[in-house]
């Protein structure tokens, strides 16, 4: 081991009884495994053998620390533990994953002020709504119309500038979630509604594909339908479709009803298997059975052979118990 110069304003009480060449050739000996009981005995010192490496001078580094320019400190490790140099001035550390000094707190929380400010430039320029072609009113479906105003009649904001995220009103936009993602995904197939640069960072998946990945129902949205109507008219005129609209259209109005009836059938169904305990997902057979009822009945009616089974079944199965 090359000779150190050894600062006699860091040697420990407990070995300034020794000089620098000995201090250097116990260290020496420590690090070649000799035996530190016998170390301790030899050299004269009062310390557990586990404390004898916190006696030793620490190494002056060439390195200077990058914020303060004071010469780095490296404390004496044990055999076992990896080392790392310390700024005595701003206890900056050198050699760790994660320095959690003052300075560098400051570089990381500035890095990721960066970060974030990087994201949101992205997302401003991916969802400029002058990229997107205004949808006009009067090519909207029919379906697409019945959508919009349930997605409008929940989340659009009070002053008509901007739609809520979708996550709070999943329920009151639609009777369950597979329909509300069709819902949702009909609107921003055809850009009635594109995705708000002001949403939060957390709506969009971190990976290279920023910011073209996010949760459909976290983010906020902008209405992308024109009309040589006012604005405020044009969003009331969506909010209330003019009944006008449907009554030609039997057949668009039957499927539409049989649609919505399905799926708050398939609503209460959950919800009553769920209040007894038992988690449900409904696949084709449930549908079918459900769509094959609606033929005959009303979907109150259905609620009540839903009820009426679930009373049957939950007594059936306490008797077995």
């Amino acid at each position: 081991m090359p000779q150190e110069v050894i600062d006699k304003n860091m040697i420990h009480p407990k070995i300034k009884h020794l000089n620098d060449k000995q201090i250097q050739k116990l260290i020496e000996r420590y690090y070649k495994e000799e035996r530190i009981q016998s170390l301790i005995d030899e050299y004269k010192i009062d310390i557990r053998p586990n404390g004898l490496v916190t006696l030793f001078p620490p190494i002056i580094s060439e390195k200077v620390c990058p914020y303060c320019m004071s010469h780095l400190v490296e404390k004496r490790r044990s055999r076992s533990t990896t080392r790392s140099q310390e700024c005595l001035e701003c206890g900056h550390y050198e050699g760790q994953a994660t320095c959690m000094c003052d300075n560098c707190f400051q570089m990381r929380k500035k890095e990721i002020e960066n970060e974030k400010c990087i994201k949101c430039e992205k997302i401003k320029v991916a969802y400029d709504p002058e990229k997107f072609k205004a949808i006009t009113e009067e090519s909207l479906t029919k379906k697409q119309r019945l959508y919009l105003a349930s997605v409008l009649r929940a989340a659009v904001s009070e002053d008509f500038g901007y739609i809520n995220p979708l996550n709070e009103f999943a329920e009151v936009i639609s009777p369950t979630p597979t329909l509300a993602i069709e819902m949702v995904t009909e609107l921003l197939d055809y850009h009635i509604i594109i995705p708000y640069s002001g949403s939060t960072l957390t709506a969009y998946k971190e990976s290279n594909l920023l910011p073209n990945i996010y949760n459909a129902f976290s983010v906020y949205y902008l209405l992308n339908v024109e009309s040589p109507k006012e604005k405020e008219h044009l969003i009331h005129c969506l909010l209330n479709p003019e009944p006008a609209i449907f009554i030609e259209d039997q057949e668009f109005r039957y499927v539409t009803w049989k649609r919505i009836a399905r799926e708050e059938c398939m609503q209460y169904l959950i919800h009553s298997l769920k209040k007894v305990g038992f988690e449900f997902n409904p696949g084709k057979k449930t549908i079918a059975v459900v769509n094959g009822l609606l033929d005959y009945f009303s979907t109150s009616q259905i609620f009540g052979i839903i009820f009426r089974s679930m009373a049957n079944g939950t007594k059936l199965y306490q008797e077995k118990k």
